[in-house]
């Protein structure tokens, strides 16, 4: 009983210092709305704006991949190619594409400098010649994370093919403006010789159909409001880290390809490339630094609830290999601080809340503490990350497409819900990922 009284003490400590740190520098850096970059126009008409490759992943099942490309090829950037990457595709998902851009067989020839999968053909649009497909054979992993595996190939083939110094991987049904190339761009038009990489926020939980839908969606944005503002408030501190929830990546070609590509081993092939680039330019001295952006790139859907289990297992088990690649001396290039803030977000936080509940259920059960003690310690954990979902609302409403008077006070009603009936499947996800890390 003196145990588990102690340690929920300090787990509620802990994480009331975390929550009110985070508040108290949301409230310093204020909501005042910022106005667009000015420089938009300017950029996206001079001659001396770096050239992107734009790499779209497409695997079975893919849905929006029309309106994808139709959206990408109408950004508003001087010079940029659109490179779609089919990975074991369906015969029926060729043609449709084929119908849809007019694609013609073409010979290319281009260095194979990271091993992939076989490349059956490669296609030009004669549409529009910036788009050209990409049919290759489907990449597996002796790790069991076909996903992952498929997706690493697919970015890893993209790569080989690029003909620009940076490229930006784009997952489908994404929905974004004209000038969403332009701003993830900024920090490596200023700087390219040192930007190995940058990244901008993709915001969650848009669109929902139906009333357990629509709660499921404010759930989403809420976490989404958080993820951003915690790229805005601890990032900036940082020498390095293992980046956002949900990014869109612009990367440094030949960067890249001196990391090996992105893994197939990986459960999250983005955060292990971050953080090997990280780590590897740290450890030799070299040059190099990657720019968290806090603007938004563009927004999604609400996920189906399977889904967003997907997602946060996924990155349990990330932030579980880096943990890993620490322990073992393979991260040593990170820093103090950066690794102090991993522990503190990937693993600490998450193991307190979850400890807490754990605790006093056991402490009930065992007759220690009374039921309603059970109660009162999930209402807490509830209003305390309510407060930091609200901190983090009124930080959003810094920068442009934040929500408006009626579904701000949606989502300010919805903080307690969420951490009741959302972020337990989340964190059951994220159990389930850590045994199988464990057990393998």
């Amino acid at each position: 009983m003196a145990f588990l009284t102690g340690s929920i003490a300090v787990a509620i400590a802990y994480l009331t210092i975390v929550a009110g740190v985070a508040i108290v520098a949301a409230l310093r850096a204020g909501g005042r709305r910022e106005e667009a970059s000015e420089e938009h126009d300017a950029l996206a008409v001079s001659r001396f704006t770096i050239p992107v490759s734009i790499i779209v992943p497409i695997a079975k099942g893919t849905t929006a991949i029309h309106r994808t490309l139709t959206a990408l090829l109408d950004l508003n950037y001087p010079e940029f190619e659109v490179i779609a990457v089919t990975d074991g595709a369906s015969q029926a998902m060729l043609d449709e594409l084929a119908r849809e851009w007019r694609l013609e067989a073409r010979e290319f020839f281009y260095r194979k400098i990271i091993n992939t999968a076989e490349v059956r053909r490669i296609y030009r649009s004669g549409r529009d010649p910036r788009l050209m497909v990409i049919d290759k054979t489907a990449a597996s992993s002796s790790s069991g994370r076909a996903t992952a595996a498929r997706q690493g190939d697919a970015l890893n083939c993209g790569v080989n093919v690029a003909r620009y110094r940076y490229f930006m991987p784009v997952e489908p049904g994404i929905d974004f403006d004209r000038d969403a190339l332009l701003r993830i761009m900024r920090s490596a038009l200023r700087d390219p010789a040192n930007v190995i990489g940058a990244s901008n926020h993709v915001e969650g939980g848009m669109v929902a159909k139906g009333n357990r839908a629509r709660m499921i969606a404010l759930f989403q944005r809420l976490a989404s409001a958080r993820s951003l503002m915690d790229s805005r408030l601890s990032w900036r501190h940082l020498n390095a880290g293992s980046g956002p929830t949900r990014p869109v990546i612009v990367w440094r070609r030949d960067s890249v390809i001196k990391a090996h590509g992105f893994s197939a081993d990986a459960a999250d092939p983005d955060v292990d490339l971050m953080v090997r680039l990280q780590t590897n330019r740290a450890e030799s001295g070299s040059g190099g630094r990657f720019d968290r952006g806090v603007d938004v790139f563009g927004r999604v859907g609400s996920q189906p609830v399977r889904t967003a289990m997907a997602v946060s297992g996924r990155r349990q088990h990330a932030a579980l290999q880096i943990a890993g690649a620490i322990v073992q001396g393979r991260a040593g290039g990170l820093g103090l601080k950066t690794l102090m803030y991993f522990i503190e977000s990937e693993i600490a936080t998450p193991l307190a809340q979850l400890w807490i509940v754990l605790a006093t259920i056991i402490g009930a059960s065992a007759g220690w503490f009374p039921w309603t003690s059970v109660f009162l310690a999930i209402a807490l954990l509830a209003f305390g990350n309510a407060a930091v979902s609200t901190a983090a609302l009124l930080l959003r409403g810094s920068s442009a497409g934040a929500p408006e008077e009626p579904e701000l006070q949606r989502l300010v009603v919805a903080g307690p819900f969420e951490f009741v009936f959302y972020r337990p499947l989340l964190a059951a996800a994220r159990v389930a990922a850590a045994m199988s890390f464990v057990i393998k």
